[in-house]
């Protein structure tokens, strides 16, 4: 069966039976070893995780609706940490701005929504190597990626495959750390 043709389930099952469940090891061995690693920091933990993150979104890319140059992820809500963005600040050479004070995902889905990533260019991400986990983890399980587009289809649910372990392994990393939209810590130049 071709991937267009398969249900969200059937794209999620062929993602934890390839490899030889490989993708299942990466969730429930290698991100809690990862996190619990002697002598491990939460910034080693979190380059750790971010290899993690990229070996599993290669498992998942026959089976997922994301293509180069489809970007309409790229106009949704992107939250991110300091480290982050100074990651993204040191790549780019632009200064990253203070985020005054903590949204809720409701404001920042209302605030943000519809509104293009700072540095999105001809629907192509210009910090790819040293983007935010948020956006490694983020993979449609759609068999049209049109689907995701916020501005034809509001409301929309988008199935994703289960990266629950990855959002807790995260979620400890940056227990302290400022978060905010990447829009706050990079406003769009004009």
């Amino acid at each position: 069966m071709r991937s267009e043709n398969k249900t969200p389930q059937q794209r999620a099952d062929a993602i934890a039976a390839r490899n030889g469940g490989e993708i299942g090891r990466i969730m429930n061995e290698s991100i809690p070893k990862a996190m619990n690693a002697p002598g491990a920091t939460r910034k080693r933990s979190y380059i750790r995780l971010v290899e993690l993150a990229d070996r599993a979104a290669k498992l998942m890319a026959p089976d997922v609706a994301c293509r180069k140059g489809c970007a309409h992820c790229c106009r949704i809500p992107v939250a991110i940490s300091e480290w982050e963005a100074l990651r993204i600040a040191k790549f780019t050479g632009r200064t990253s701005h203070p985020v005054r004070a903590a949204a809720t995902r409701e404001e920042n889905i209302a605030r943000f929504t519809g509104q293009p990533c700072p540095f999105l260019r001809d629907n192509l991400c210009t910090v790819y190597e040293v983007r935010p986990m948020v956006c490694r983890l983020f993979h449609s399980l759609e068999g049209d990626p049109e689907l995701c587009d916020t501005e034809k289809h509001p409301g929309q649910t988008i199935h994703r495959p289960n990266d629950d372990p990855f959002v807790y392994a995260w979620g400890w990393i940056l227990s302290d750390l400022q978060t905010g939209d990447i829009r706050e810590f990079f406003p769009p130049t004009e």
